[in-house]
């Protein structure tokens, strides 16, 4: 049910590195901050199927985590990854995908810290990827202050773009410069400058083969590029160049890197409000 990473030698033990995507669910869904009780869950890369299971309850008999709820999440991962690394499975984490908080690497290479075992890779999730770009456009709307300017129907479509981008060129057999240069090119698109579209997606607003531009109306608000937002320039430019700073950001090496791969955290969402009296093999 796990994924073997190719490439990669077994330890001085004979165990098998694996990748693993990890997440968690609360009983208030999106309510990870004050969630009474929580489970995580590992998915092998390659079947999709649960392969092991974590839970942190503050309440009632099974009760188990004094902490805050936003350390849940971080902990039952270090907790999957430190029974997954054991001689008795014969395989170690070799590589972990993941939502892009930080708290949950440094859990997990705390917990392994004083082991045999190296912290595992980190992978990005792509959802959740495109969700923090999501998030940064909230940022960007504050900083314009205008409010015919970037509204929220346009940062839902600029976002949907950016999410073909990642699903299109990711994988462990893509081009991080490919990938890299069609997320970058989502903006330029946006903004009516369709020079490399074709590098990336068949964009029906640039010339094909034969020279032939089949759509010159934006599918944004109004059918409008934003270099028109608002009908007014210097704010479509500065708009633009906000844009641009956190797409350069948002594309950098190790975020690139880490999205090079074929993992996925949502591809399989279980339902795992279980019996924890059962092993995870009776449910998988």
């Amino acid at each position: 049910m796990l994924t073997l990473k190719r490439g990669v030698a077994p330890s001085e033990k004979g165990e098998v590195p694996v990748s693993i995507a990890y997440d968690a669910q609360w009983m208030k869904p999106g309510k990870a901050m004050n969630s009474a009780e929580g489970y995580g869950e590992a998915i092998g890369s390659l079947s999709r199927k649960c392969v092991m299971t974590a839970h942190r309850s503050k309440v009632g008999p099974l009760a188990n985590h004094r902490g805050s709820s936003g350390s849940m999440e971080p902990l039952m991962g270090a907790e999957i990854v430190t029974k997954l690394n054991t001689e008795e499975n014969g395989v170690y984490v070799g590589c972990l995908c993941m939502d892009l908080d930080a708290k949950t690497p440094k859990a997990v290479a705390a917990a392994v810290k004083d082991t045999a075992y190296a912290p595992p890779k980190r992978e990005h999730d792509p959802n959740h990827y495109v969700k923090a770009i999501r998030k940064r456009f909230i940022d960007v709307k504050k900083k314009i202050k205008f409010p015919n300017v970037f509204p929220p129907a346009t940062q839902k479509k600029l976002g949907d773009e950016v999410a073909l981008a990642v699903h299109q060129h990711r994988g462990s057999n893509g081009s991080k410069e490919k990938l890299r240069g069609a997320i970058l090119n989502v903006v330029d698109h946006a903004f009516n400058n369709h020079l490399r579209c074709r590098e990336f997606f068949a964009c029906p607003c640039a010339p094909d083969a034969h020279g032939v531009i089949k759509r010159t109306i934006s599918s944004y608000k109004n059918g409008e590029w934003l270099d028109l937002a608002g009908g007014d320039k210097e704010r479509a430019a500065k708009l633009k160049q906000l844009l641009k700073c956190e797409f350069v950001s948002a594309t950098s090496e190790a975020h690139v890197s880490a999205l090079c791969h074929d993992n996925n955290t949502q591809v399989q969402r279980r339902v795992v409000h279980f019996n924890l009296g059962c092993s995870a093999a009776l449910w998988c």
